[in-house]
């Protein structure tokens, strides 16, 4: 039986289904922002890049399912456990094949997918019409890695996802 359970647990976390434990009591309020973007399910391109972190923790904080891929498995999965999302491995290097498995693969678990926020600038326009095709909006945001801007454009990146149609 707790076999079981732990195998149940274990799908759940890979799925995306199970939240962080937060160690903290919080008494801060949602916003309206932070209210529609719970249960928007997100796809984010190298997800262990400095910008790819810290959208990835923004928005689980925000109460989104949240997948990412990346071609570091120690980081991604580290990155994963932290953040309480989905890690897809891209080990062979990003190209077309591995990135629409990736996106399939969340397709079939999560009944569908509402964002790809691309960091890394990997989605090719062959992807990105695919993409459309299936309703998903795409968000190119692409900065070098450890800029350290990454913090100040998060506002705008909950901003645009709040208001889908201007991500388009």
């Amino acid at each position: 039986m707790a076999d079981n359970y732990l195998e149940r647990r274990m799908e759940d976390y890979r799925n995306g289904r199970l939240k962080p434990r937060s160690t903290k009591s919080s008494t801060r309020r949602a916003t309206s922002q932070t209210a529609t973007l719970d249960h928007m399910r997100v796809y984010v391109t190298a997800g262990t890049s400095t910008a790819g972190i810290a959208i990835i923790r923004h928005l689980r904080q925000a109460g989104c399912r949240v997948a990412f891929c990346d071609t570091d498995n120690h980081k991604g999965s580290h990155t994963a456990q932290q953040t309480g999302s989905q890690f897809h491995s891209m080990t062979g290097g990003y190209n077309d094949i591995s990135l629409t498995r990736s996106i399939d693969h969340v397709f079939t678990h999560w009944g569908g997918l509402d964002v790809l926020i691309d960091t890394a600038d990997i989605v090719s326009p062959h992807i990105a019409d695919l993409l459309r095709d299936r309703g998903v909006a795409l968000m190119l945001l692409h900065l070098p890695d450890g800029c350290g801007s990454a913090s100040a454009l998060l506002p705008h990146v909950i901003s645009s996802l709040a208001d889908t149609s201007t991500v388009l």
